[in-house]
C-alpha cells in the first residue's frame, strides 16, 4: 500500500509544495484507498497531521471536495469512513491550535503592554519627584525673599539658590539640551545647545534671587511668580496628566476590582 510518507518521506519538502502540486497527490491516494478498501493512507496521513497542522487543514480543504464531487458507487468502504474521519479531526486540530495561538498572542500582547506602561510610568515618576522638588524651592525662595533683609534670610536664600543649581543640572537628565551639534561645541556635552523651557524656568528663578537686593518692590513677586507659572505650564505639557487621566479611566473599566477599591468605605455605623 502506497503512503504519502513513502511518496514525500522528506517532510521538509511535503510543506514546501504549493496546494496545486500536493493535490494531485492525496486524491491519488484517496481513490487508491477507495479501491483497497483500508485505511492505511489515513493512518500515514493522521500520523503527519498530528505533528503539521497545516498539512491537516490542506487535506481537509482539499479531500473533502473531491470525494464530494465523485460519482457515488452505491457503497462506501472503511478507507472512506477513515479517510473522512481523519479529515474532521484535522480541521478540529487546526481549529484548536489556531485558537491557542491566538491566545498565546493575546497574552504576550498583554504581557508587553505592562511592561511598556511599567517603564513609562518608571519615567515619569523621575519627573515628577524632580517637579515636585522644583516647584517646591521656587515657592520657598518666592516667601523667604519677601522677609525683611537679615543674616538668616540670606543664608536661607544661599541654600535656596544652591538647590535650584542642583535642580537645574538633574532637570538635564530629564530634558537634555537641544541643538547641541551646532551652538556650545565647546562646552562640556550637558551643556552644549540650548536648554528646554522646562529647565529655563528653574535658571530664570535662580537668577530672580541672586538679584534680590537690587529689584524693585514688587518686582521679586512678580518675576518669581512669572516663573513658576512657565515652569508648571511646560512640566503640565509633559506629564500630560489629561491623557493619564484619561488612561487611568480605561484601566479602571478594564479591570473591575480596581473600581470596587475606589468605591469609599461607608462610614461607621454611629454607636
Amino acid at each position: 500500500m502506497t503512503t504519502l510518507h513513502a511518496l514525500i518521506p522528506d517532510v521538509d519538502v511535503l510543506l514546501a509544495l504549493a496546494p496545486e502540486e500536493l493535490a494531485p497527490i492525496l486524491i491519488r491516494l484517496a481513490k487508491q484507498a477507495r479501491v483497497n478498501n483500508n485505511n492505511m493512507l489515513t493512518l500515514s496521513l493522521g500520523a503527519i497531521m498530528k505533528s503539521f497542522v497545516p498539512v491537516g487543514v490542506l487535506f481537509a480543504t482539499i479531500t473533502i471536495p473531491a470525494f464530494a464531487g465523485q460519482e457515488s458507487t452505491g457503497s462506501i468502504g472503511l478507507g472512506d469512513y477513515a479517510t473522512w474521519a481523519g479529515a474532521i479531526v484535522s480541521v478540529i486540530a487546526a481549529i484548536w491550535a489556531g485558537s491557542a495561538a491566538r491566545r498565546a498572542e493575546r497574552l504576550s500582547e498583554h504581557a508587553n503592554e505592562i511592561a511598556y506602561n511599567a517603564w513609562i510610568d518608571q519615567y515619569f515618576d523621575g519627573v515628577r519627584i524632580w517637579a515636585d522638588e522644583v516647584s517646591n524651592t521656587i515657592q520657598m525662595g518666592l516667601h523667604v525673599g519677601k522677609l525683611a533683609p537679615s543674616k538668616d534670610r540670606d543664608e536661607r536664600l544661599l541654600s535656596i539658590r544652591a538647590t535650584l543649581a542642583s535642580l537645574t543640572d538633574r532637570g538635564r537628565w530629564h530634558f537634555p539640551n537641544e541643538w547641541q551639534e551646532k551652538y556650545g561645541t565647546h562646552k562640556a556635552p550637558a551643556y552644549r545647545g540650548f536648554r528646554q523651557p522646562v529647565v529655563t524656568s528653574v535658571v530664570r528663578a535662580y537668577q530672580v534671587l541672586q538679584k534680590i537686593d537690587s529689584l524693585p518692590d514688587g518686582a521679586l513677586n512678580e518675576l518669581m511668580v512669572k516663573h513658576q507659572r512657565e515652569f508648571v505650564s511646560a512640566i503640565q505639557e509633559v506629564l500630560d496628566p489629561r491623557s493619564r487621566a484619561n488612561e487611568a479611566q480605561r484601566i479602571i473599566k478594564r479591570f473591575a476590582d480596581v473600581e470596587r477599591m475606589r468605591k469609599p468605605a461607608k462610614p461607621p455605623l454611629k454607636q
